[in-house]
C-alpha cells in the first residue's frame, strides 16, 4: 500500500519511543505492521520473539500478527521463529510470561468474567465476600456486608479497583483480608483471573530478578494499542519494561477511551510525551473506513469535548458520500421508530447491502427488546452479540422454560413451576416448523432425568440433558428448508450450550439436586446479567444477519450501515447509575482519582457517540422516540449529540424521497469480510478434516462437549513431561525427591472424585516413570521443548500450535530429527492425530527453523508406543493448498455435512447432525448422545 507522509514517519521512528495518534478507519494495523517488519530488517540482532504487540482483544491481536506475517514473506521471505512474536491482550502476554518461566502456574487456568462470577457465588462464604461492608451514605454504613448473587459483580468491580488502582493509603484491615481469602481460594482451586495475571507478573518483575532478567532481554520492542484504555496496573507493567531499555511505542485516540468506568485512564495517552520524553508523535488522520459525511459529521460532535487533543480526520475511503446516505428521525412512539429501522433495513438489503453489514448500536440494552420484536415480525435475520439478549429470543425462552419444567420434579425445588402445556407452546411459538410429536417426545423424555434418579454427580450433566433435548426435537439442518432462520436458531443455542458450560465448569461436582436448582436459579436471576460486553463472539464466520449489540461491543469493528436508536437525554447520553454500587463499600479517599470511574459524565458518553458513527462505512440513521411505554415518556428530551450531528450539512430529515432515490440507485457492490485474516490452529484443522460440518456446530454455532470426570488428566502428565524435558534440556538433576514434587505440583483433576483421583494420580506416576526409564537415554538430545509454531499459508491465512518435543537420534551414523508429540489414552479420544495434522507439524518446524524434519513421532504415554512416519517433503506443499481450501471453505459458510458411518457413528455432534432415519441407519439408540 502507499503509505502517507505520516504513516511513514511512524514505521521509520525505531531507534526511540513513539507515541502514534490514530484516529478511527486510519490503518494503524498496517503501519505497525510495517514499524514491526522495519525493526526486523534493520536490527538484525533483534529476533521476532523480541517483538510484542499488546491488543485490546484477542481479535485485533490476530489481524496484527497476520499483516507481519504477509509482510514479512512479501518484503524479507522467510523469517525464522516468527511464531514467537507475541501479539495478543495484557493478561494473555503475561500468562506466557508466567507459564514458560514459573513451572508451578502450568496448571493454573483463567477464569473469565462469567466463569469468575459464578465461582465466587459457590464459595461464597471463603470468597471474602463477606468481610466487605457497607461503608458510606449514613443509614446501615459499617452493618451492611456484600449479599450473594445481589452484589456479587459490585464484589468482582471492588475486586479490580482495589488491585488495579492507585491507592492513597493502605487498605483497611477488613478489605486486606477479603482480598487475601478471595485469592487464597482461587489458588486452592489453581484459577487465575485476569487481575490477578498482572498482578502476579508485576511481583515477579519487581522482587524476582531471574524472572526480570528473562521477560526484559525477551521484550526489546513494546508496541500498546488502545493505549488511551490502559488502566494504571498495565502502566506500571510498560514502565518496568521502559526502565528495562524497551523501546515503546503506544498507538491510541483520545476521542476513543471508553472504558474509564473500568479504570482505564484518558490521562495516560494525553500526558505520554511528557512523562516519557517522547519527540516524536505521529498523527494518522486519513480515515480510509468512512464516506466524507461519516466523517465530517463525527468530527462535529466530537470537537465538542474539551479534554482530547486538537485534531482533524481527513476522508479517504473509497466510498462516496450520497445524498441520503445519513438521515435523522423523530417519533411519537417507540414502535414507529423500531418500524422506521426495520424498513430501512429492508431498503438496503434490497439496494445490494448484506444483512451481516448492518449493525444496531444500542446505549441501553432495554431497547433491544422491542427492535427484535420488530424485526422478527418483519422476517430480518438478525443475531445477539454477546449473551444477555441472548435471553430474550424465544428459542432461549423456550429452552429456560424446559429445565424450568425439569425442575419442577425436584424435590428442592425453588422458583417457578411450568406445566408440560407451556414448554410445548413454547417451542411451538418459535419461528421455526417444529413436529409437535417431537416435542412430546423430548418432553417425555425429561422423566428419566428427574434429579431423584441420580445418585453420583457425574450421572447427572446438564449440557447431556439439553443436547439430548434438541437431539428430540430434531431441530436439524435440512437443505431448502428455512435454512436462514434455523441457522439463527442454532447460532443461539449454540451460545446457551456455553452459557451452560460457563455453569457446569464451576457446579460439575455437585450433587442432581442441587446442580439443577441452582442452574435454574443461574438462568432465571443472574445469567441475563451476567456477561461482559461482547462475550461469545463468534471467532469465525457470522451469519448473514443483522447484529444487535451494545456500542461497546462494536470496538474495533466497522459495517455498511449503522443505526443508532434512543437519541435522548438520560439514554444517550445515559443517566448515571443510582443505586447502590462498589463505591458503598470503598472508603472515601482510599483510590486516587476516584472521579475518572464514574459513568455518564458528558464528555465520555460523546466519545461513545463519537465511536458508534465511526463505525459506519456509508449509512448512518440516528434516531429516537419517547418511549411512552418503556420509560412513561420521562426521557424523551432530544440528546445533545443528535442536536450537534444536525449541524452537520451531511444529514437531514428522512422523508419519502430518500426511499425513491434508494431506489433508483444502482445496486451495491459489496465484498464483506470474506478476505478478512483467518487463523486456524490444530483443533479447527481436525474437526474441519474428519467433517466441516462438526467443524460448523463447534465453531460456528458453538456448541460444547460435555465435561467429563477425568477431564485434566491428559494435561497434567503433558505438564509433568514438559518440567521434566526442561530439567533435562538444563542438565538438571532428576533423581531423589524431584520427580515426586514435579507429580505433586502438576497433577489436577478439577472434575474427578477423590477415589479416582487415587487411581489416576496413581497411573500418572507410573506413566513418567516409564517415560523416563525409556527414553531417559534421549534427554541430552533435546532440541526444543514446547515450541510455538505458525505458519502462514498466504491469502491472509494463518495455522498455529504448538511442538511438544523435538529431539535427534543418529541412525545408521546419519543425524535424524524426530517432531514428538504426546498423547495419553484420554486425551485420544477428542484429540486424536491425523496425517494432515502431522504434516502442519512439519511445516511449522521447518517455519521455525529453516530446517526439515525427518520424522514424526506420536508417542502414547499410556503404553510407552512410539507410532513414527516419515517425513516427504513433497508432500508439503500439497498440504498448504488443503490448509487454502479449508480456509476458503470456512469463509464462505460452505460446511456441508459429511454422513459417512465411520466419521457420523462416533461423532460426539451427531445427536445435532442425523437424522432418526439415519440413526436407526447407523444403529445408534434413538436417545443415546
Amino acid at each position: 500500500m502507499e503509505y502517507t507522509v505520516e504513516q511513514r514517519k511512524a514505521i521509520s521512528v525505531i531507534e526511540e519511543n513513539l507515541q502514534i495518534i490514530a484516529g478511527a478507519g486510519s490503518g494503524k494495523t498496517a503501519v505497525v505492521a510495517q514499524r514491526a517488519i522495519n525493526i526486523l530488517k534493520q536490527k538484525p540482532h533483534i529476533k521476532p520473539g523480541n517483538l510484542v504487540a499488546i491488543t485490546f482483544t484477542d481479535k485485533a491481536g490476530e489481524e496484527i500478527k497476520s499483516r507481519i506475517l504477509r509482510l514479512a514473506q512479501e518484503q524479507i521471505g522467510d523469517i525464522q521463529g516468527m511464531s514467537e512474536l507475541y501479539a495478543g491482550t495484557f493478561h494473555g502476554f503475561c500468562l506466557q510470561l508466567l507459564q514458560e518461566y514459573v513451572v508451578t502456574y502450568q496448571k493454573y487456568s483463567v477464569l473469565d468474567t462469567i466463569k469468575n462470577k459464578i465461582f465466587i457465588d459457590k464459595n461464597y462464604e471463603k470468597s471474602g465476600m463477606p468481610l466487605v461492608i457497607k461503608v458510606r451514605n449514613g443509614l446501615g454504613a459499617g452493618e451492611t456486608p456484600m449479599r450473594i448473587y445481589i452484589d456479587t459483580d459490585k464484589y468482582m468491580g471492588l475486586l479490580s479497583v482495589l488491585r488495579e488502582s492507585e491507592l492513597e493509603s493502605a487498605l483497611p484491615p477488613h478489605l486486606q483480608q477479603a482480598l487475601v481469602e478471595y485469592e487464597t481460594l482461587m489458588h486452592e482451586h489453581a484459577y487465575f483471573d485476569f487481575t490477578m495475571i498482572m498482578n502476579e507478573t508485576l511481583k515477579l518483575l519487581k522482587n524476582d530478578k531471574d524472572f526480570f532478567d528473562k521477560a526484559t532481554q525477551r521484550v526489546r520492542y513494546l508496541t500498546i494499542d488502545e493505549y488511551q484504555d490502559t488502566n494504571p496496573i498495565q502502566e506500571k507493567l510498560l514502565q518496568i519494561f521502559h526502565s528495562a531499555g524497551t523501546n515503546i511505542c503506544v498507538v491510541g485516540d483520545d476521542d476513543q477511551t471508553l472504558y474509564q468506568w473500568r479504570g482505564s485512564d484518558i490521562d495516560n495517552i494525553l500526558t505520554f510525551d511528557k512523562r516519557y520524553n517522547v519527540q516524536n508523535v505521529a498523527y494518522l488522520m486519513d480515515n480510509f473506513r468512512s464516506s466524507k459525511g461519516i466523517v465530517e459529521l463525527s468530527h462535529g460532535v466530537i470537537q465538542n469535548n474539551q479534554e482530547r487533543k486538537e485534531k482533524q480526520m481527513i476522508p479517504q475511503s473509497d466510498k462516496q458520500y450520497e445524498k441520503g446516505d445519513m438521515v435523522y428521525k423523530e417519533f411519537e412512539e417507540e414502535e414507529e421508530e423500531y418500524q422506521f429501522i426495520a424498513d430501512r433495513i429492508l431498503d438496503l438489503h434490497e439496494m445490494g447491502l448484506p444483512f451481516s453489514e448492518i449493525a444496531v448500536l444500542l446505549r441501553v440494552k432495554k431497547l433491544g427488546k422491542g427492535i427484535m420484536r420488530t424485526l422478527q415480525r418483519n422476517q430480518i435475520p438478525f443475531v445477539i452479540e454477546g449473551v444477555n439478549e441472548l435471553f430474550e429470543t424465544e428459542e432461549i425462552g423456550a429452552i429456560k422454560a424446559t429445565f424450568d419444567y425439569l425442575n419442577g420434579f425436584n424435590k428442592k425445588h425453588i422458583g417457578n413451576r411450568v406445566s408440560k402445556q407451556e414448554v410445548i407452546q413454547a417451542w411451538l411459538s418459535i419461528d421455526y416448523p417444529l413436529e409437535s410429536q417431537n416435542i412430546e417426545r423430548a418432553i417425555t423424555r425429561l422423566e428419566y432425568w428427574k434429579p431423584e434418579n441420580f445418585k453420583f454427580y457425574h450421572e447427572y450433566i446438564i449440557q447431556k440433558i439439553y443436547q439430548e433435548f434438541l437431539d428430540l426435537l430434531e431441530l436439524k439442518e435440512v437443505e431448502g428448508v428455512n435454512e436462514n432462520r434455523l441457522e439463527i436458531i442454532l447460532y443461539n443455542l449454540g451460545k446457551f450450550s456455553q452459557a451452560i458450560h460457563d455453569f457446569e465448569t464451576i457446579y460439575y461436582r455437585t450433587v442432581a439436586e442441587n446442580k439443577l436448582k441452582y442452574f435454574c436459579k443461574f438462568l432465571e436471576h443472574t445469567a441475563g446479567g451476567y456477561y461482559p460486553e461482547g462475550h461469545l463472539q463468534n471467532a469465525y464466520i457470522q451469519p448473514d444477519a443483522v447484529r444487535i449489540m451494545t456500542i461497546h461491543q462494536s470496538k474495533g469493528l466497522e459495517f455498511g450501515a449503522v443505526f443508532i436508536p434512543g437519541l435522548c437525554k438520560n439514554i444517550f447520553p445515559a443517566q448515571k447509575i443510582g443505586g447502590l454500587s462498589m463505591w458503598h463499600f470503598i472508603p472515601f479517599g482510599l483510590v486516587r482519582n476516584e472521579n475518572r470511574y464514574s459513568s455518564g459524565d458528558l464528555e465520555s458518553e460523546r466519545r461513545l457517540f463519537y465511536v458508534a458513527a465511526t463505525r459506519s462505512k456509508k449509512f448512518l440513521f440516528l434516531t429516537r422516540a419517547k418511549y411512552k411505554e418503556i420509560y412513561k415518556g420521562k426521557n424523551s428530551i432530544v440528546s445533545p449529540f443528535l442536536v450537534e450531528s444536525k449541524h452537520s450539512g451531511y444529514i437531514f430529515e428522512y422523508d419519502d424521497h430518500v426511499q425513491k432515490d434508494y431506489r433508483i440507485r444502482p445496486k451495491l457492490s459489496w465484498n464483506g469480510a470474506k478476505d478478512l485474516p483467518i487463523v486456524l490452529n490444530f483443533s479447527v484443522l481436525k474437526d474441519f478434516y474428519n467433517c466441516s460440518y462438526r467443524f460448523k456446530l463447534s465453531f460456528f454455532y458453538g456448541f460444547v462437549q460435555p465435561i467429563e470426570p477425568a477431564m485434566g488428566y491428559g494435561k497434567s502428565v503433558h505438564n509433568m513431561i514438559y518440567e521434566i524435558h526442561k530439567r533435562a534440556a538444563a542438565k538438571e538433576d532428576l533423581g531423589g525427591q524431584v520427580l515426586e514434587k514435579i507429580l505433586s505440583r502438576h497433577f489436577h483433576l478439577p472434575y474427578a472424585n477423590e477415589q479416582m483421583k487415587i487411581n489416576m494420580r496413581q497411573k500418572a506416576e507410573k506413566t513418567i516413570s516409564e517415560y523416563i526409564g525409556k527414553n531417559g537415554k534421549d534427554f541430552d538430545r533435546i532440541v526444543f521443548v514446547e515450541k510455538e509454531i505458525e505458519i502462514a499459508i498466504g491469502e491472509g491465512v494463518r495455522v498455529t500450535g504448538r511442538i511438544d518435543l523435538v529431539k535427534r537420534k543418529e541412525v545408521d551414523d546419519n543425524e535424524q530429527t524426530y517432531i514428538v508429540d504426546f498423547k495419553t489414552e484420554i486425551r485420544s479420544l477428542s484429540e486424536d492425530v491425523g496425517v494432515e495434522q502431522l504434516k502442519i507439524y512439519a511445516l511449522g518446524y521447518k517455519e521455525l527453523t529453516g530446517e526439515n524434519a525427518d520424522f514424526i513421532e506420536v508417542y502414547n504415554l499410556d503404553n510407552q508406543e512410539p507410532n513414527r512416519k516419515r517425513i516427504l517433503q513433497d508432500d508439503l506443499a500439497a498440504t498448504k493448498d488443503i490448509i487454502l481450501h479449508a480456509a476458503g471453505e470456512i469463509r464462505n459458510n460452505r460446511l456441508e455435512k459429511v454422513c459417512e458411518k465411520n466419521k457420523c457413528t462416533s461423532c460426539y455432534l451427531n445427536y445435532l447432525c442425523l437424522s432418526r432415519e439415519k440413526k436407526r441407519e447407523y444403529e445408534i439408540s434413538p436417545v443415546a448422545i
